[in-house]
C-alpha cells in the first residue's frame, strides 16, 4: 500500500521543498541498496518513493486536519493562525524544487 513520510524535521522554510526532495531521494537510495543486495534490480515508483511527504508547521495526523478538540473547539487555523500543510508526491516535489532553483538562479544574476 502507499505510504507517506511522517518524520518531523526542522529546517528553514525557504528550503522546505529541497528538504522533502532529499527525504524522497534518501528513501530511493536505501530501498535501491537493499533491493540490489537481494538481486532485485528494478524498483517500481510506488516502492522507490513515498506516496507523499507532509510539509507542515504543526505535527498532526494529516496536513489537512484542523485538530478540533474540546479544548480547541475552533481548530488550528482559527485559534492559532496555522494554515493547513501540504502533502506532495515525488513529481510535484521535483517541479516545485526546480521552479525555486530557477528563481534563485535568476535573482543571483
Amino acid at each position: 500500500p502507499p505510504y507517506s513520510a511522517l518524520i518531523p524535521l526542522l529546517f528553514p522554510l525557504e528550503y522546505k521543498y529541497e528538504a522533502a526532495l532529499a527525504l524522497q531521494i534518501a528513501n530511493l537510495l536505501t530501498r535501491s541498496f537493499f533491493s540490489a543486495q537481494l538481486g532485485i534490480h528494478d524498483l517500481p515508483n510506488n516502492v522507490a518513493f513515498f506516496s507523499g511527504v507532509d510539509i507542515d508547521r504543526s505535527l498532526r495526523k494529516s496536513v489537512q486536519h484542523e485538530c478540533i478538540t474540546p479544548s480547541n473547539p475552533h481548530g488550528l487555523s482559527v485559534s492559532y493562525g496555522i494554515a493547513p500543510g501540504e502533502e506532495l508526491d515525488i513529481f510535484t516535489l521535483l517541479e516545485r524544487a526546480s521552479i525555486l532553483r530557477a528563481r534563485r538562479e535568476n535573482s543571483n544574476i
